[in-house]
């Protein structure tokens, strides 16, 4: 009952905004995500907080703005289980290319983090590779500032854009949590990032880049009392025609640190995507993801719901121009058990 009641506020809100915001001088944008996922999980061990058979309706509100050089975001994201202000910012454009923003951001690790928010509808897969997903040994979020804009021009249409930021995190319980906006203090310690990249042109969807984050993170767990992570890597999205691929790699270094003194771990994370739009409405993909180096240390011990390798492919039929259907099947291994995993997700976009 009260995530329905949740929901209706949440379109309600964005109704009225929407009614207002049309006959507001400044532009705004507001965009409903909505997505219904069925699972089907055979192999799943016994016990596993996840289901074997299992559907999931959720909501993503996505809306930007502008009052004059003031340009403001924010997204709500509700599910069953969770009902988060996962992004909530508002930015002063000084110049053409650059602005400083302060609020609730992504953390600046990668592309995928970056690229997409909670609207399943824009990204081709059902599901996220592991390192965005829920369990992952990577904070998404941040509270702070952050800078950003175009760094440089490489040549006379390449560009070299930059992002960079700098806030409180996440904590670290049975999982990584991320930082509230709203409601009681959830703030973790200092975290900052850097992420550079570079498209061909302005407005080439085609880039690869570079990005390097640090993490002070409090753990609240009887042995361990802080987690130190510097994490770097490279990433890719390259799209041509009718194909596209994304690859990011990651590189962990991590400390945690207890009463009885502190212990290391390193590790490489990686998965490769590749898409191929056979129809204009029809596109095949499939992905790899592997976790090496190590074990990973103490810290992927304490996060058992990670998914260290997984192989997927699927497809996507777009059925009208703001609603797709998906079909994925994958094989997921986490700290010491696998399963296979079905699912068939609708998800759209609205207005």
């Amino acid at each position: 009952m009260r995530l329905t009641r949740l929901w209706a506020m949440l379109i309600g809100f964005g109704l009225s905004a929407a009614s207002l915001c049309s006959h507001a001088e400044n532009h705004t944008e507001l965009l409903f995500f909505p997505a219904v996922t069925a699972s089907h999980r055979p192999g799943l061990p016994e016990g596993d907080d996840l289901k074997r058979n299992y559907t999931e309706p959720t909501l993503d509100v996505f809306a930007t703005g502008n009052l004059g050089s003031i340009i403001w975001l924010s997204e709500i994201f509700v599910s069953e289980h969770e009902r988060e202000w996962s992004r909530l910012h508002a930015g002063w454009r000084f110049d053409s290319g650059n602005m400083l923003s302060l609020g609730k951001f992504h953390n600046l690790q990668g592309y995928w983090n970056t690229q997409f928010h909670h609207g399943t509808f824009l990204q081709t897969t059902i599901d996220k590779p592991g390192l965005v997903e829920d369990g992952s040994p990577i904070p998404s979020h941040y509270i702070g500032m952050q800078l950003e804009g175009k760094l440089s021009e490489w040549d006379s249409e390449g560009t070299i854009k930059y992002s960079a930021g700098i806030g409180k995190g996440a904590v670290l319980k049975e999982r990584l949590v991320s930082p509230d906006i709203v409601g009681p203090a959830r703030l973790g310690d200092l975290t900052a990032g850097l992420r550079l990249a570079y498209s061909p042109d302005e407005t080439s969807p085609t880039q690869i880049g570079v990005f390097f984050v640090r993490n002070r993170v409090p753990v609240k767990a009887d042995e361990w009392s802080s987690l130190t992570q510097n994490i770097g890597g490279v990433f890719a999205n390259w799209e041509y025609q009718r194909f596209r691929v994304i690859g990011e790699l990651f590189i962990f270094d991590d400390t945690l640190t207890g009463a009885s003194g502190a212990i290391a771990g390193n590790f490489l994370n990686t998965y490769l995507q590749g898409e191929f739009r056979f129809a204009p409405n029809m596109a095949a993909y499939a992905r790899a993801e592997s976790t090496r180096g190590g074990g990973g240390g103490p810290l992927l011990a304490m996060l058992p719901e990670f998914i260290r390798e997984r192989d997927m492919f699927g497809l996507r039929h777009d059925i009208t121009r703001n609603q797709t259907v998906k079909i994925e099947a994958s094989r997921v291994r986490r700290l010491d058990d696998g399963f296979r995993q079905l699912q068939i997700q609708w998800s759209a976009v609205y207005p």
